[in-house]
């Protein structure tokens, strides 16, 4: 893994600057806090094809991750939040282990995406039940 002590330890202040925001419920701040943690962990490793592609996935997905993050700030201040993916970043890396790495951030981008999913059905469900 190419993230070192200097980065990590970025990593994890910037997470503890997300989980602030999140309890209360300062949703732009999450949003930077999150772009921020993600950036650190993708640039940690340079290049020039990947990181372009990364950076261009996330101007896509930025203005849903708002919408993300407002909900989980929901579940972080009652306590009804299931998983941190961040926190199971921050264990692998700390353990040197490039496979739960790479199953914690791709359940953290599922996790996002799936929210996304779920409420968009969700109003256009209501959408459908107010036009009847």
């Amino acid at each position: 893994l190419a993230v070192d002590e200097k980065r990590l330890q970025a990593m994890r202040d910037i997470d503890e600057v997300m989980n602030e925001a999140l309890l209360g419920h300062d949703i732009a701040a999450a949003v930077g806090a999150n772009y921020d943690f993600h950036r650190l962990l993708y640039t940690s490793a340079p290049s020039d094809v990947l990181y372009p592609l990364i950076e261009n996935l996330w101007l896509q997905f930025g203005p849903f991750i708002h919408g993300v993050l407002d909900r989980v700030s929901d579940d972080f201040t009652t306590g009804n939040y299931p998983v941190d993916r961040h926190q199971e970043t921050l264990s692998a890396i700390e353990s040197r282990d490039a496979f739960a790495l790479r199953v914690a951030i791709e359940a953290d981008i599922r996790d996002g995406i799936s929210a996304v999913g779920r409420e968009e059905l969700r109003a256009a469900g209501e959408a459908a039940q107010t036009s009847r």
